[in-house]
């Protein structure tokens, strides 16, 4: 065949399949609405029998036969002219079939891989210990969820449980004991002695700090009366318990600074060959006053970055640690599961890649064919929905106009049963639901 005959021959074929894809979109469906007076015409015309025959989808004889016969009209016609169609796109049907057959491969690739990952959840949760850390973990996001919708989304402030606070808090630490080193040494005399003297001070100093800002952070919450009576009394021991330990860091050092000063102003007491010269002014009142205003900065400090590293709900701050802590075991329980699911994904994902490049490829040649059935496919989706629709409304307008004549007829007018050959009251006859019989039938192969 020569190069001429081919391009020919294509020609023909787009057209033919232009016209048949032009008459099937401008299928218009004719009326097929029963009208109410046409209904009581063909009611009468079945009730002079006065014997009226129901089957189990609620429909009598004409209602199934002559009553859906324009419906069956319309749908054979666009049957005709989709079938048209169907025939002008047979010279690409091999590569149609074959996008349609990587599309369903595709979408059954996918699927595939969704009950394997689910799969392999499955059979983790198998494991008692993971199935107890998975537990742990939601029945913890549960209760910080409950907590963050109480507090309006807003995070709980965590500072305090970070290292660096107690950095922080040892800095404070530190800087007590450089204010208080010099004059526990000048008061014991012994540097070992007045090291640890220093230290222990510092702790004491510090620790009260510490809890002074947490519990006025959380005054509210600790202190009041929804709280209960003995969670009350054990939070104002605590805070009896750190102010007894900044009374006595207070009281200790102000005395070992008073001491100290006295020790100083007996040595100068002492007669020297220089007179006055290089003697310094020791003011024990003076100085003990420094000693304590610097003791109490440096609480003041502690205090207060304690206050801004502590939440006001110290429950939210609770339950936001525990979310954490539940949060990293359970990642790390899922670490080989994810290895596992990402191998699975990355395995069918492959695939699905290799198939979507084989349809796009074949997709290439027939897109304005696709384009064209995926109309025609819609279009003829529509002819259906409609009709049927149409065709169920007469059903019932017709069975109105017979229900009518029933009651009018005080009973002459007879409905039976066809299975059990019983007779059906008007109530009956109107409750039940009509089933509209399928009118196209081929419509699914397409």
């Amino acid at each position: 065949m020569s190069s001429s005959q081919t391009t020919n021959d294509a020609s023909h074929q787009h057209r033919a399949l232009d016209a048949a894809y032009g008459r099937a979109l401008a299928f218009r469906l004719p009326d097929l609405a029963l009208r109410p007076a046409q209904a009581m015409a063909f009611a009468e015309h079945e009730a002079r029998a006065q014997r009226i025959a129901v089957d189990a989808d609620g429909l009598t004889g004409p209602m199934r036969h002559e009553l859906l016969q324009p419906g069956r009209e319309a749908a054979q016609e666009w049957l005709r002219l989709r079938d048209d169609f169907e025939i002008a796109l047979q010279p690409k049907r091999a590569d149609l079939d074959a996008v349609a057959r990587l599309d369903a491969q595709i979408a059954q690739e996918r699927a595939d891989m969704a009950a394997e990952l689910d799969g392999a959840e499955k059979e983790w949760r198998k494991n008692p210990r993971y199935e107890q850390i998975d537990d742990h973990h939601s029945r913890s996001r549960h209760l910080f969820d409950e907590f963050r919708d109480k507090h309006r989304n807003r995070n709980a402030i965590m500072f305090a449980l970070n290292p660096f606070y107690w950095l922080l808090m040892a800095l404070v630490l530190v800087t007590e004991c450089f204010i208080n080193y010099h004059a526990f040494n000048q008061f014991w005399g012994v540097p070992a002695v007045a090291f640890g003297s220093t230290v222990v001070l510092g702790v004491l100093l510090a620790l009260a700090a510490h809890e002074h800002g947490k519990l006025l952070k959380q005054w509210s919450f600790r202190f009041g009366m929804q709280r209960e009576p003995m969670a009350r009394r054990t939070d104002w021991r605590l805070f009896g318990l750190s102010s007894g330990a900044l009374f006595l860091v207070l009281a200790f050092t102000g005395w070992a600074r008073w001491a100290a000063a006295l020790q100083a102003i007996g040595a100068q007491a002492q007669t020297s060959a220089l007179g006055d010269i290089g003697v310094v002014a020791v003011h024990p009142l003076r100085d003990v006053m420094i000693s304590l205003i610097a003791n109490l900065g440096a609480w003041m400090v502690g205090v207060i970055l304690s206050y801004n590293a502590h939440d006001a709900d110290p429950d939210y701050m609770h339950a936001t640690s525990q979310y954490r802590v539940a949060r990293r075991r359970w990642n790390r329980a899922r670490g080989k599961l994810l290895e596992q699911l990402r191998h699975i994904q990355a395995r069918h994902e492959k695939s699905i890649a290799e198939k979507i490049q084989s349809a796009e490829t074949r997709r290439r040649g027939v897109t304005r064919e696709l384009d064209m059935l995926e109309q025609v496919r819609a279009r003829g989706a529509a002819i259906e929905r409609d009709t049927t629709a149409a065709m169920h409304r007469n059903l019932y307008v017709y069975r109105d106009a017979l229900l009518r004549l029933g009651r009018e007829s005080h009973g002459s007018i007879a409905f039976i049963n066809v299975a059990t050959q019983a007779p059906i009251s008007l109530n009956e006859f109107g409750a039940m639901p009509l089933t509209t019989p399928p009118l196209f039938l081929s419509a699914a192969s397409f």
